[in-house]
């Protein structure tokens, strides 16, 4: 939420539909991101099908929202606004001089910013520099999104001055924690998929309770696969499921029987502490262990 301590800086965008050939003024990732967003417009101003037209909303939208990183790419001030509780510098991103785009960046500069001072010093038409991540596009109406969008971008450099603040430390330790956690538990579930795979892998698993003997063997794909065929024999019938294994899990889907009887998907899992198989099913827990 922007305070009266918070400045918003407005960055907007330059669409060349006349003449790329002029393009030559910003780097080039930055002219290759305008050209994906000025085909998408090209073809949304053409058409006149509804259905088309929101498909190329959704396109624009997906661009503008995969959190691209840049650096050193080129704006020009268009003008300065000052409000009670906070200012607002926009800024067109030039191509050519003299051309500019309906798009435009928001960026948030707090106060106890070192970027605070800087834009203080900026005037209409100075050229600036800056720095960092594409975070999404939050247009309220279709139309705008492609048209008109409004990027929310968090700038880390403008013109060579960081753009740093307790808020945005702040904000930058919470996604990396979020990014480590999640890290974490990436690792944690390759390893279990991995253990699981070495203990299932062309082996045999049996179950006798209830009366019934059961014996399942796992057959991945190919050496090291956390995929394959599982063989659930019973009652002299052989059903085949093709199987995927997810952390200590093992999820399987009916392929086929030998005796023309159909079956359920199941989910087996891994206990490592016992190590052995189980299943539930109906409230009960079948324990399968590779020994007859």
């Amino acid at each position: 939420m922007i305070n009266k301590h918070t400045l918003i800086l407005v960055l907007s965008f330059l669409v060349f539909s006349c003449n790329q050939n002029k393009v030559s003024y910003n780097p080039p990732d930055q002219k290759d991101y305008i050209n994906q967003w000025n085909t998408l417009l090209t073809e949304y101003n053409e058409t006149d099908n509804s259905v088309k037209k929101d498909e190329l909303i959704e396109k624009c939208t997906q661009l503008f929202n995969e959190h691209k990183s840049f650096t050193n790419w080129k704006g020009q001030v268009k003008e300065i606004n000052s409000y009670d509780d906070y200012a607002q510098l926009v800024v067109a991103q030039m191509i050519t001089h003299g051309e500019r785009s309906d798009a435009e960046f928001h960026i948030k500069i707090n106060k106890d910013s070192p970027c605070y001072n800087l834009i203080k010093s900026l005037k209409e038409s100075d050229e600036i520099v800056f720095s960092g991540t594409i975070d999404s596009e939050i247009s309220i109406t279709g139309n705008g999104k492609i048209t008109e969008p409004e990027l929310v971008v968090n700038c880390k450099v403008i013109n060579g001055v960081e753009n740093t603040s307790d808020e945005i430390k702040a904000k930058e330790s919470d996604i990396n924690t979020s990014n480590t956690n999640a890290t974490d538990t990436e690792t944690s579930n390759d390893r279990l998929r991995d253990l699981v795979n070495e203990k299932i892998s062309n082996k045999y698993f049996y179950n006798d309770e209830n009366g019934l003997y059961t014996v399942i063997k796992f057959e991945p794909l190919n050496e090291g696969a956390p995929l394959g065929v599982m063989i659930l024999s019973q009652l002299k019938c052989h059903y085949s499921f093709g199987y995927t294994i997810i952390g200590n899990k093992i999820e399987t889907e009916y392929m086929e029987s030998t005796c023309g009887n159909s079956s359920t998907n199941r989910t087996f899992f891994y206990d490592e502490e016992n190590d052995y198989l189980y299943l539930n099913m109906n409230g009960q827990k079948f324990i399968f262990t590779d020994t007859p």
